[in-house]
């Protein structure tokens, strides 16, 4: 384990001082110690890229460089320029000089002798216009996501009817055909990778192979047919999209009717909702600080009672069956969460106790189709009063609506 401690203090002579410091720890170093001369060329010392390669590095969370010499160094970034597209935008090729057209760029500056630099990170880029080249999704800053209550977006590639040995006319064949096609480098398949799962209509597919992208009979996915709880049929027209989905991969496509997470907290997508997807080599994808995540308290509702102890008698009577309304998540009035009192004790808590009694009830309906399967509801007593608290953090929205009796408990006997 490697710690780093940068500081940097500041004295003006006017009485002003500023202060500035920062410590990463990291799992690895890596050190690079290379003789210069006077000549024209640069020595490329270290390069990051996605790839492993010789001089490459994968990600490089922070640099020093440093001039060991005792005169003046030159030090030269290069870098990729991209120009504005909307919310994808793309590599900007042209011809700046006596050379070809390219996406490169370079900048120098100069490093006096015995001066270093630090740099936290090495996601720098060239942009063509005085614009964010980071700011993408969302437009404004601080706002949220809109996703399709579908659990979908349009991928912009649509499915080839016309090719009579794709999925369009067999439910067992395991291409997808795929419009439009203009070249190589602007390819429908370009959207797609290997694990991929796409939706065509209700069905999901698993992709496991890309076409080679030559010519527009190579514009294809080889796809695993009818997974997550789909089932494969096939389809009919050369306007039918090819969807990215983003349930919840945990579990079957139609389990929720929102991307949310399961009981356990845990939520998965083959895909960022659908965003980051071009049909050229340009880089995409997301970076570390681009994304934020809001995390809600769990939803409950009280009875608005005060003083209530485990042994406070409930004033129900003895052997009696109530039961209670209660609307779980945006859910349907349900009406028939019934429970029993007990023979003697008739106090909210203990064994038998009522809030053991409607506890017992909850879980039952956890497990019964209707309004509140497998939403786990807890009931006990917080701050002297009875408290209905979900046990999914996800689920926002919790509303009770008794019927009133007596003790203000609200529950309705049942004759």
């Amino acid at each position: 384990m490697a710690t780093l401690t940068e500081s940097l203090s500041i004295r003006t002579g006017k009485g002003e001082s500023y202060n500035y410091s920062l410590t990463e720890n990291y799992t690895e170093t890596f050190s690079v110690r290379q003789e210069v001369d006077n000549s024209d060329g640069f020595i490329k010392l270290l390069g990051s890229s996605t790839s492993i390669s010789a001089q490459n590095l994968q990600d490089v969370k922070s640099m020093v460089i440093k001039n060991n010499g005792l005169v003046g160094a030159e030090v030269q970034f290069k870098f990729t320029e991209y120009v504005d597209n909307s919310d994808v935008d793309n590599a900007n090729s042209i011809d700046l000089g006596p050379g070809s057209a390219t996406t490169t760029r370079q900048t120098s500056f100069l490093l006096g002798a015995g001066e270093y630099m630090f740099l936290p990170n090495v996601r720098w880029l060239a942009y063509a216009e005085s614009a964010s080249g980071a700011n993408a999704k969302p437009t404004t800053s601080g706002a949220y996501l809109s996703l399709d209550a579908n659990e979908y977006v349009d991928s912009g590639a649509n499915v080839d009817s016309a090719t009579a040995s794709g999925v369009v006319s067999s439910a067992s064949a395991t291409t997808v055909y795929l419009e439009p096609y203009t070249s190589a480098t602007n390819c429908t398949a370009n959207l797609f990778h290997v694990g991929d799962l796409i939706r065509i209509d209700d069905e999901i597919m698993e992709v496991t192979a890309i076409g080679d992208k030559s010519n527009l009979a190579n514009n294809t996915l080889t796809v695993i047919r009818g997974v997550h709880g789909s089932t494969a049929t096939t389809n009919s027209a050369d306007t039918d999209p090819v969807r990215l989905p983003f349930f919840n991969a945990y579990h079957d496509f139609d389990k929720f009717t929102i991307p949310q997470t399961n009981s356990s907290g845990k939520f998965k997508s083959h895909n960022f909702f659908g965003f980051g997807r071009v049909q050229d080599s340009t880089a995409n994808g997301i970076v570390p600080g681009s994304i934020a995540g809001k995390f809600y308290s769990r939803g409950y509702q009280t009875f608005g009672l005060s003083g209530i102890t485990p042994q406070s008698n409930s004033g129900l009577a003895a052997s009696t069956a109530y039961k209670i309304n209660i609307t779980v998540d945006g859910g349907s009035v349900f009406v028939d969460l019934g429970f029993t009192t007990d023979a003697s004790n008739l106090n909210f808590g203990g064994t038998n106790g009522v809030i053991k009694k409607i506890q017992d009830a909850l879980d039952t309906q956890y497990y019964t189709a209707g309004n509140l399967f497998e939403k786990k509801v807890h009931v006990g007593i917080v701050d002297g009063d009875i408290r209905f608290q979900l046990e999914d953090s996800l689920i926002l929205e919790l509303t009770l609506k008794m019927l009133m009796l007596q003790l203000r408990l609200n529950c309705l006997k049942i004759p």
